[in-house]
């Protein structure tokens, strides 16, 4: 199961990068790759995070990886575990910068 834990760091650190308006140009696909079921904590975000919930039992990285790329409407795609944090604040800035 996604640990709420790890969500909230991941979150934390999101809304840290700059030039990001996290509510609006954040959409969060989260891909479960041991629960079939959403978490209350998920079901909360939503409430003010555009998220995505997806049940991956048994599903190997890439397969969950391509499992949640559809559901993906931004112009770029940032894919990251969710015990993992960006270093420093302007990561997103500076990888968005690079396609520009």
């Amino acid at each position: 199961m996604v640990s709420e834990e790890s969500i909230q760091k991941l979150i934390a650190n999101l809304k840290k990068q700059s030039n990001i308006d996290f509510e609006q140009d954040v959409q969060l696909i989260v891909v479960d790759v041991v629960s079939t079921r959403e978490t209350e904590y998920i079901q909360k975000l939503k409430e003010y995070v555009n998220v995505t919930y997806l049940a991956c039992p048994d599903g190997f990285t890439a397969a969950c990886y391509e499992k949640g790329y559809p559901y993906c409407k931004a112009e770029y795609v940032a894919i990251i575990q969710s015990d993992c944090l960006y270093e420093k604040e302007d990561t997103l800035f500076r990888l968005n910068s690079v396609f520009l």
